[in-house]
């Protein structure tokens, strides 16, 4: 349950946005901070992983809950959020054969989203047994969502949303991602909205990120229960990136 989009500038510099949708149960995220391995990212405060993060190379890795038909998940799975830490940390650029050597064969499925400043848009999928997908992107302005209720049907009716806001923002900067990560109203109720509302769910933050002349800077707001949007407060880190390429 999340959305994440994103959007090059004619510079080269990026623009990404992340809707982190979790039970009311599960608590909204600790703040951005810059860990051990010199990536910035914000932290599970029950888990201790993560779901988005930007190494000091430029390269963005971001994860999202899959849900595939049929699939029962591991009521104890082995926590997603601990792969992008291990991937950040590490010098090389992730791929198959290292995310192969990390996922747990109790790890639920999940979509790695990686971004890289030589244009490299890759979205690897895991179906809680084996690699199923390797997506080559090629648009500069893209989306990825997921929903664990009516997965197909939601997920469709938030990409016509996003093709429908593209016509009026051809080429989207970060305040306009944004403004498309705050709609919490849809025609057929919150749980459809990118800004989700549910009975048992909700957004309960907003990361931004903006990359551009060799500095990376990470946003987070969080959402509290009840609320319509995000908080008005939030949290800043940034850090140098090489934008090697």
């Amino acid at each position: 349950m999340c959305t994440v989009s994103w959007s090059y500038g004619a510079s080269g510099g990026l623009a990404l946005c992340f809707n982190r949708d979790e039970q009311h149960v599960r608590a909204a995220g600790l703040p951005v901070q810059i860990w051990a391995g010199g990536f910035l990212a914000p932290v599970d405060a029950e888990a201790g992983g993560t779901w988005l993060a930007v190494r000091q190379d430029g390269i963005l890795l971001a994860l999202l809950n899959h849900y595939p038909p049929g699939f029962a998940p591991f009521a104890n799975g082995v926590s997603r959020g601990a792969l992008i830490p291990v991937l950040a940390a590490r010098i090389e650029r992730p791929g198959l054969r290292a995310l192969r050597d990390l996922v747990s064969a109790r790890m639920n499925p999940f979509r790695l989203l990686l971004l890289a400043p030589d244009g490299e848009r890759r979205v690897f999928t895991w179906d809680g047994s084996a690699f199923t997908g390797l997506r080559v992107i090629r648009e500069s302005t893209g989306m990825l969502t997921s929903s664990s209720w009516n997965t197909a049907a939601v997920v469709a009716a938030r990409h016509v949303a996003f093709r429908g806001w593209r016509k009026s923002h051809p080429s989207p900067a970060l305040a306009d991602l944004c403004g498309f990560h705050c709609q919490g109203q849809h025609p057929r109720g919150g749980a459809w909205a990118v800004c989700m509302s549910r009975e048992d769910a909700r957004s309960v933050s907003l990361n931004t990120l903006h990359i551009a002349e060799g500095r990376a800077v990470m946003t987070h707001q969080i959402r509290k229960r009840g609320a319509d949007g995000f908080d008005a407060d939030s949290h800043t880190m940034q850090i140098r990136v090489s934008n090697r390429k």
